[in-house]
């Protein structure tokens, strides 16, 4: 979603809301932000305050000619990166199946607070972009409460 405007970001509560518009599932909803966000996203306030106030978007573009115009896509420069990184096949889509991923493996997460952050009304959804390795299984049984032997 390209299309987030200053409005809805709620630095205070640290998260950015989202319309009914902005969902697939046309529900409202809202995006929690961790510290890498948070920061990001203030990095981008401070060059939009500096270089063009007056724009409502959350992303725009920084070349003087497109100066606070809204970016549209970031098809180019994502496959520019997945190519300079030398990764076989990656689209921004991937970037969701992988958070969703490593959301299950974070510590005390649960896949109905993973489901609600993910935007999915079913858990269904969420379970079709979780993906997890055969070696994680072992972490995850031996994380389980230990048996009292008499």
């Amino acid at each position: 979603m390209l299309e987030p405007e200053w409005d809805r970001v709620d630095f205070k509560c640290r998260e950015v809301h989202l319309g009914v518009k902005d969902t697939k599932g046309k529900a409202k909803g809202l995006v929690p932000l961790n510290d890498d966000a948070v920061g990001a996203l203030l990095r981008l306030r401070r060059v939009c305050d500096e270089n063009f106030p007056d724009t409502p978007w959350v992303f725009t573009h920084t070349k003087p000619r497109h100066f606070g115009k809204r970016i549209k896509s970031v098809s180019v420069v994502f496959a520019t990166a997945v190519a300079r990184a030398e990764i076989a096949h990656a689209t921004p889509h991937s970037l969701r199946h992988t958070s969703i991923t490593e959301g299950v493996h974070v510590d005390g997460a649960n896949v109905v607070d993973i489901a609600k952050v993910a935007g999915h009304k079913n858990l269904k959804t969420t379970m079709g972009y979780v993906h997890t390795a055969d070696a994680r299984l072992q972490e995850v049984v031996s994380g389980l409460p230990k048996i009292e032997t008499l």
